[in-house]
């Protein structure tokens, strides 16, 4: 990689504008403590450890991070860390389990059964690899529904398909489809949909030659780990956790109040997402997009830091600047920990190298330090700068889960130690009543 370490840049050009001091320096030693004290001042040099250090400690972090399952694809990204305000989350397979379940299927009518209707949705969905489409398919697969083939298809993106299967033309879609296509929406689904939004959860509907047939109720499950990432994301200095979906308001809103979600955008088209990236970045804010989808990809590509997990779409793992092996979003913990240990790691060179150079100056002056122990000096804490540049790659890290569970045992050990008291108390107080024991 080319990129060099911010702080790296920061002490070469240092080391660049020392060039004419150390010159002069050099002729002042000369001319008041020999050339012993001029060889010593012009050989110490603030450049040559910090261009050694610094892309040491950088290639040890991005190697301990793929040794613990995170892949930083562009090395400048562990220092773009740190300017981070806002991560914005894609909804589906990021906070909420990759594929939804289906909960229920209600029909328009008495004229359409259940199985029809995921019957002609599964049909339709068949050719498609998004999480609704998966979970429609995995119901049908669990029902033991045999699906027909179709040849005609058109597909909005984001939107809905309408394909012909046994010369019907069958529409599965969002609520804004179906009213874009003109079909009218029976009280019925009008009523099932209030309740599915009541409860915070998503619906498709399916239409057959232009007439609602039903609707296919999906609930999505909020990952495990989701509320911990998000409080430990505030932790490391994170100011705004923002959602973004396609789904409706209703399921959106309740998931940001569920995860406690500073901002929310619903009902956002595939191809609008780049434009909210955007739109966070126009208010001067940094931003994180995390998302797995083929429908993230553009605004994975459009922030400042994009992430994905393994197993997304192959397009959202290309543009990724980070990927999480494992595809949990504990990572992050790590992430930020190996960013702010490079920065630690890198300020201590500098120091390493800095301060025994300006003390090998000083001493020159003082007629102290000749042209030998400026060379000790000098090149002695270059390979101590360069070794402490290893170091990253052998750093661990305390994950939350660990440090939650050690807090755990800590308050069954004490509670233990309580339960003990009380005993021993109570024994003592029964003492006269009870013969002595003896272990």
């Amino acid at each position: 990689s080319g990129y060099e370490v911010k702080l790296q840049s920061v002490g070469e050009k240092m080391a660049d504008k020392m060039v004419i001091p150390t010159l002069g320096l050099g002729a002042m030693g000369y001319a008041s403590a020999g050339s012993g004290a001029m060889l010593a001042i012009m050989n110490a040099d603030y450049g040559t450890g910090i261009r050694v250090a610094a892309p040491i400690a950088l290639l040890a972090s991005l190697g301990n991070a793929a040794k613990n399952g995170i892949l930083i694809k562009h090395s400048e990204v562990v220092e773009k860390l740190k300017d981070i305000d806002v991560v914005l989350f894609d909804k589906t397979g990021t906070l909420t389990s990759e594929v939804p379940t289906v909960s229920r299927i209600v029909t328009a009518n008495a004229t359409y059964k259940e199985e029809e209707i995921l019957f002609y949705t599964a049909t339709a969905e068949q050719k498609f690899s998004h999480p609704i489409a998966a979970s429609i398919l995995q119901k049908a697969k669990d029902e033991n529904i045999a699906l027909a083939q179709y040849d005609d298809s058109q597909y909005d993106v984001g939107l809905g398909i309408n394909v012909k299967i046994k010369e019907n033309w069958i529409k599965v879609g969002s609520t804004r489809y179906m009213e874009r296509e003109g079909i009218e929406i029976p009280p019925v689904i009008k009523s099932a949909l209030k309740e599915t939004d009541e409860r915070g959860q998503s619906a498709i509907l399916m239409a057959i030659n232009n007439k609602i047939a039903g609707m296919i109720e999906l609930k999505s499950t909020i990952r495990d780990e989701a509320a911990d990432v998000i409080a430990d994301l505030r932790a490391h200095g994170i100011k705004e956790i923002v959602l973004i979906s396609g789904d409706h308001d209703a399921p959106t809103k309740e998931l940001s109040r569920q995860l406690n979600i500073d901002r929310y955008f619903a009902g956002v088209l595939p191809n609008e997402k780049a434009d909210y990236v955007k739109l966070l970045q126009d208010e001067g804010k940094k931003v994180m997009m995390v998302g797995d989808g083929i429908n993230d990809s553009a605004a994975l590509s459009h922030a400042d830091i994009g992430v994905s997990l393994k197993g997304a779409s192959t397009i959202a793992v290309d543009v990724a600047d980070v990927i999480f092996m494992d595809g949990s979003l504990t990572k992050f913990h790590y992430l930020f920990e190996v960013a702010d240990n490079l920065r630690k790691n890198v300020k201590r060179s500098f120091l390493l190298i800095a301060i025994p150079n300006t003390v090998c100056i000083v001493g020159a002056f003082m007629g102290v330090f000749g042209l030998k122990a400026s060379l000790v000096l000098n090149n002695g804490f270059n390979l101590i700068a360069a070794a402490n540049g290893m170091l990253p790659y052998t750093e661990t890290s305390i994950k939350p889960e660990d440090s939650s569970k050690e807090e755990g045992q800590l308050e069954d050990k004490e509670l233990e130690n309580k339960e003990l008291e009380n005993k021993e108390s109570a024994d003592k107080k029964l003492g006269d009543q009870k013969p002595e024991i003896i272990s």
